[in-house]
């Protein structure tokens, strides 16, 4: 178990870490709702967690005029998620719990005591050996080997928001984009001289792109 910042998860089960968060929660650089912005940022490197940001928002629906967006310079660009601790702020998490049996009668009739590692390891190699002599089938083996020992799997509920959690994770994570158009006169453009190289994927929101159009956009 390992409790993960907002931003980073590799593996395993995650809770939210207590306390303020490293992450940016509806960010934005630019917002354009008529007419154009150009952007130059040659030298800007974006690398963080962000929740329900988009940086480049361009939204014609208020105006209902063309609005537009180009992207011109060089920049690297990595958004981290995690996640969407309102939509799952429980996660199922199952552990096998195994126990030796202590004492128990074997296929031969005699009594035979495994309360430990090396008592298995022993009682393992005296199966062994009754296969090798021929007293001991090998496809009894597994079931008389089994008797040494339980396996009983148990399921827990992990709380992924445990109080004193920063308030932020429990809200929706939403759309996270560098650039976001919504509506059909709002237009968003990486232009001929822009170029974004990172890690963009948002491993752990499927709602986080490079490029996000919704309403015509």
């Amino acid at each position: 178990m390992q409790e993960f910042e907002s931003g980073y998860k590799n593996g395993g089960y995650a809770v939210a870490r207590l306390g303020p968060v490293n992450a940016y929660y509806q960010s934005r650089l630019v917002t354009v709702e008529s007419g154009t912005a150009d952007i130059y940022a040659d030298g800007l490197n974006i690398g963080a967690a962000h929740r329900d940001s988009q940086l480049i928002y361009v939204d014609s629906t208020a105006s209902n005029k063309a609005a537009s967006a180009n992207w011109h310079s060089t920049n690297l660009i990595n958004i981290y998620t995690e996640i969407d601790y309102a939509t799952t702020p429980t996660q199922v998490a199952s552990a096998n719990k195994t126990t030796y049996t202590g004492s128990f009668t074997s296929f031969n009739g005699s009594t035979i005591t495994v309360s430990s590692l090396s008592e298995l390891s022993a009682y393992n190699n005296w199966l062994i050996g009754k296969m090798q002599t021929g007293d001991l089938e090998s496809s009894r083996y597994d079931a008389e080997l089994a008797k040494a020992y339980t396996t009983v799997s148990s399921s827990y509920t992990i709380n992924r928001v445990p109080a004193g959690a920063d308030p932020m994770l429990a809200l929706p994570a939403n759309v996270t984009a560098v650039f976001m158009a919504n509506g059909d006169k709002a237009t968003v453009r990486l232009a001929e001289t822009g170029r974004i190289t990172g890690d963009i994927r948002g491993t752990f929101n499927p709602d986080t792109s490079l490029f996000r159009l919704t309403n015509g956009g």
